[in-house]
């Protein structure tokens, strides 16, 4: 059974990469939130773009 991340609208979702930023979405490849500032990357997340070179 898979678990699937928290929906990004819920009040507490926040960008790890920017603490004070709402989430508006979750990377595609990991579930982890991302904000309007975030740099997505083949939908990838900054930490998952880097883990993949």
């Amino acid at each position: 059974m898979q678990t699937q991340p928290a929906s990004p609208t819920a009040p507490d979702a926040v960008c790890p990469e920017h603490p004070g930023a709402p989430s508006t979405g979750t990377c595609l490849r990991c579930g982890r939130f991302v904000c309007a500032g975030c740099p997505l990357q083949e939908e990838s997340c900054s930490a998952c773009h880097r883990r993949q070179h």
